[in-house]
């Protein structure tokens, strides 16, 4: 799991960082400010907003970025997974996901789907 620690404000609500030319990104961040949990988050778009100098420029763009409650950053399907625990019914997959066998599968996937967004949004 890759993480660092961001304060900001904002604090105490699970901020995700998208690219919003990717169009899977931008769905994610729709589903998010638009879902009975939204309160628990703020969505960033890195085209219109200033990144945190944790989160590097040319890998936001490659990546979902979340920052935690306590302001460890995530990415990835680790950061997919952090936005999975705020929805009860999504939490047992959630931790399913993170276990070591199941963890590598998802990480997999989430590449391939993630590298034909980005490529797509890119192009």
């Amino acid at each position: 799991m890759v993480y660092t620690v961001l304060m900001h404000r904002g604090f105490g609500k699970v901020r995700v960082y998208y690219d919003g030319a990717c169009g899977v990104c931008a769905s994610l961040a729709e589903r998010l400010r638009t879902s009975e949990h939204a309160d628990a988050f703020v969505c960033n778009d890195i085209t219109s907003c200033a990144l945190p100098s944790e989160i590097p420029a040319h890998r936001a763009r490659r990546d979902v970025y979340v920052a935690d409650r306590r302001g460890r950053i995530f990415r990835g399907v680790d950061a997919i997974f952090l936005v999975m625990d705020e929805y009860p019914l999504w939490r047992v997959v959630a931790f399913a996901g993170r276990l070591p066998g199941v963890h590598l599968i998802a990480a997999f996937i989430y590449r391939i789907v993630m590298g034909g967004a980005v490529s797509f949004a890119h192009n």
